[in-house]
């Protein structure tokens, strides 16, 4: 402006360099002092953007053999509505000028829209202030959103509540798991170096993590290379969620309770360091601001000063034993089975049952041993076999084919199936295997029934359920005796508890005093499993009593049992 002013000789106080006004101004030409007029044909202004693969260098003036090692570009990226702009003149001057094509990948953005699927824009005023979404949920919520809703090709739906489904169902998973491990490892005074167990020597859990999560760097790679960023985070997502928090740290936390620093113990710690480490460099590029306060958080001497200056995780092939993968998915699938089967026959998940059957090829048998006192916790039964066929635990009976019946015997065949009903219909099915045919007397006359009269229905023996899933069928022996009952009760309390602890906000070292009151031949029941409920607790004493005493008292309905609760530190 300065520069202008003084080649001017009636630059105003107060100017408009917008035309028409530019043009009075009288500019002389430093070089020859005659007047300078603004040229009035102006060129596109994306020919500018178009020009940027060269200009950048200042090409062809300098910088010759520079520009020739950076063309064509690697990687550009802008939205859907710079087709005919940025993309098409890039792809214009550079066909003009050099005949080939200025860019050697392209990603195109969709379009951010609004709840209803329309375009934002400033006029409808339908678009998010980003600031409210910044304030509440926070940046790591929107970007992880905006990266893991749909492909980065695709247009997207954007408004708060669905940033906030983001925070509440990943980050906020993510971020309470890292503090479940760092609550139990300041507590133990666990240290990375010195109480780092060699990853062999670890039990079959966290193998099977430290599997699942090298197959995961090894997919990440994949997906990132083919720019495809949603499929990376929707993987890191299932992996934070499902896998790691919902099943290996769920299955890890009885061994963080234990007090003494057992080799089982500091295995689980060493497996979640070094999973929590990892994922913060893995996140690191989604989600920048969490990841770096639990790299802050975890770091040792001899890591990078932040996550951001990690080179990025590469898999580690030694740590991959995909039969051990497929024995755990196997695993989970019967869990998942059994869960519902239980709901199905309303029996709850804390009340133990005698016995679990598995009936399998040899192949699944095989994969899924090693882990069956995993399965025998998760489905709370007190044993369980391996069967190749079902006979132990189904019975089969005859139904009469009423169809086929009444064409065959027409006027008599009400009479057949009224005589059929008063026979035990798996004694009819021993009788047809046996001797292949069942006589009847229908007045005078004798029919002569075989199995193609029949329909064979198969269903479970008393006690006994079943459920399927993939190749395994499960049965679960249902019988519950009073020590079952018992021991079903006491975990009934435990959860009760363990809650109350939760509403006075005890720390997890809080000991405390707990006082029960109910009826007595259910106390007599439990006496045995007062010192299960004292340990899984954390309480100095546990009492029956008639009245309970406390700083927090509640009343409880389990099934149709009041009890009465107390507790104090």
């Amino acid at each position: 402006m300065q520069e202008l002013r003084d080649l001017s000789k009636s630059f105003p106080e107060k100017y408009d360099l917008h035309k028409p006004f530019v043009d009075e101004l009288v500019v002389q030409c430093p070089k020859c002092h005659a007047r300078m007029i603004r040229e009035k044909e102006v060129i596109d202004c994306w020919y500018d953007s178009g020009s940027s693969f060269f200009a950048q260098w200042h090409y062809p003036f300098e910088n010759k053999e520079l520009f020739k090692e950076n063309f064509p570009i690697d990687f550009i990226s802008e939205a859907l509505d710079q087709t005919r702009g940025w993309f098409y003149s890039l792809l214009a001057i550079s066909t003009f000028l050099f005949d080939e094509n200025p860019y050697k990948t392209v990603l195109t953005l969709g379009l951010v829209l609004d709840k209803d699927n329309q375009k934002m824009s400033k006029s409808k005023k339908n678009y998010v202030d980003p600031t409210i979404i910044l304030d509440h949920e926070g940046a790591d919520a929107l970007r992880w959103y905006l990266i893991s809703a749909n492909a980065p090709w695709m247009s997207t739906r954007f408004y708060e509540d669905a940033v906030k489904d983001t925070l509440g169902k990943f980050l906020l998973t993510f971020w309470n798991s890292y503090n479940f491990f760092s609550t139990y490892a300041v507590l133990d005074a666990f240290d990375p170096k010195k109480d780092r167990i060699p990853a062999p020597k670890r039990g079959l859990l966290d193998q099977w993590i430290c599997s699942r999560f090298n197959q995961l760097i090894k997919n990440i790679h994949v997906y990132m290379k083919d720019f495809e960023t949603h499929k990376a985070a929707r993987a890191l997502e299932s992996f934070v969620i499902d896998d790691f928090s919902n099943w290996y740290l769920r299955r890890s936390r009885k061994r963080l309770w234990v007090e003494e620093k057992t080799e089982d113990k500091l295995s689980g710690y060493s497996t979640m360091y070094e999973v929590f480490v990892g994922l913060s460099q893995l996140l690191a590029p989604f989600i920048p601001f969490i990841t770096e306060e639990i790299y802050q958080n975890l770091r040792t001497t001899d890591l990078p000063e932040s996550v951001h200056l990690c080179d990025y995780l590469t898999a580690d092939a030694k740590a991959i034993n995909e039969e051990l993968e497929k024995g755990m998915e196997q695993i989970r699938a019967v869990v998942e089975s059994g869960r519902a089967l239980r709901s199905k026959i309303n029996i709850k998940g804390r009340h133990p049952l005698p016995s679990a059957s598995i009936v399998c090829s040899k192949e699944i048998e095989k994969s899924t041993k090693p882990l069956l006192e995993l399965l025998k916790e998760e489905l709370n039964v007190k044993t369980i076999s391996y069967e190749r066929d079902t006979t132990a635990f189904m019975t089969k009976t005859v139904k009469p084919k009423y169809s086929h019946l009444g064409p065959k015997y027409k006027e008599k065949a009400k009479s057949i199936t009224q005589v059929l009903d008063t026979y035990d219909k798996h004694q009819l099915y021993e009788q047809l295997i046996k001797k292949k045919e069942v006589v009847l007397s229908i007045g005078t006359e004798k029919i002569r029934l075989t199995a193609d009269d029949f329909d064979i229905v198969e269903h479970e023996k008393e006690h006994y359920a079943k459920a399927m899933v993939q190749d395994i069928i499960l049965f679960l022996d249902t019988t519950v005796t009073p020590e079952l009952e018992a021991e079903g009760l006491a975990r009934e309390l435990i959860r009760r508890i363990q809650s109350m602890r939760k509403e006075l906000n005890l720390d997890v070292e809080d000991r405390i005093v707990t006082e029960i009151a109910l009826d007595t031949e259910k106390r007599t029941s439990l006496q045995s499993w007062k010192d299960h409920i004292k340990e899984e607790t954390r309480s100095k004493t546990v009492s029956f009593v008639d009245t309970s005493t406390g700083v927090l008292l509640k009343k409880w309905m389990i099934d149709d049992l009041a009890v009465d609760i107390g507790i104090r530190k």
